[in-house]
């Protein structure tokens, strides 16, 4: 028998993306996919570990039904619009740690193993989209119509206009780039302060990493070395 309510979400799906407006396709696709998501920690406390939110595939923390932290929201976020018809051209995987993360990992530490920093590199991870020709940074954990999502427009995402990831690569290259206040203030200002990224990558090329491999990423933009390109404060 055709379920006619799966067949009516896919076509409206479709039309969403058909106009190009992939915020708003985000805005409808992801709150299922979120509960999706995290169906089997209900009365549990979630795997606290980085590997935990990064080691696994966007398909198998929805397949177990046991979420992770930003990073899983993001590509989660990501792979939903893909079913939906949104090319991985289109999407990023935007990485970004504190500036005293930073600064620690690259000055005060010079490069020492990040367990070492105070906050072990501490970070956030957003969601990079082309919508209707432009582009925009979003907070994947800001979901919509979930609290505190109301707060940020009908659609109920937290997002601002950024550049596209050709000159993201290129201003990253060149120096450090912050992430815009506008797309952090749902975020704890106790554990997130100013942040720098490191790290643009589409969905379908996201490296399966661990801790130490993070703390290589954070400090050259790469798994191979621990060269600090910059710090946060730009000494």
């Amino acid at each position: 028998m055709i379920n006619f309510l799966t067949l009516a979400a896919v076509s409206f799906s479709s039309s969403l993306w058909a106009s190009g407006n992939s915020l708003v396709l985000l805005s409808e696709v992801f709150p299922p996919a979120h509960q999706q998501l995290f169906r089997n920690l209900r009365d549990q406390r979630m795997n606290p570990s980085y590997e935990f939110d990064v080691g696994r595939t966007p398909e198998e923390a929805l397949k177990e039904g046991m979420g992770g932290a930003c990073n899983t929201h993001a590509r989660t976020a990501a792979l939903t619009l893909m079913k939906n018809g949104v090319p991985a051209e289109d999407l990023r995987i935007v990485s970004a740690v504190n500036n005293s993360s930073l600064d620690a990992l690259c000055l005060g530490n010079k490069g020492k193993a990040a367990h070492a920093t105070r906050d072990g590199l501490a970070g956030h991870v957003f969601l990079l989209l082309r919508s209707a020709e432009n582009w925009y940074l979003v907070n994947t954990t800001t979901v919509s119509k979930t609290p505190p999502a109301q707060k940020f427009g009908p659609m109920g995402l937290e997002y601002v206009a950024f550049m596209s990831p050709t000159n993201l690569d290129a201003q990253i290259k060149a120096g450090p780039v912050r992430i815009p206040n506008a797309v952090t203030r749902s975020l704890p200002p106790s554990v997130f302060g100013t942040m720098t990224i490191f790290s643009s990558v589409r969905p379908d090329r996201y490296p399966l990493h661990d801790f130490s491999g993070r703390r290589r990423l954070v400090a050259s933009g790469t798994l191979s070395s621990d060269v600090c390109r910059y710090s946060g404060s730009g000494k």
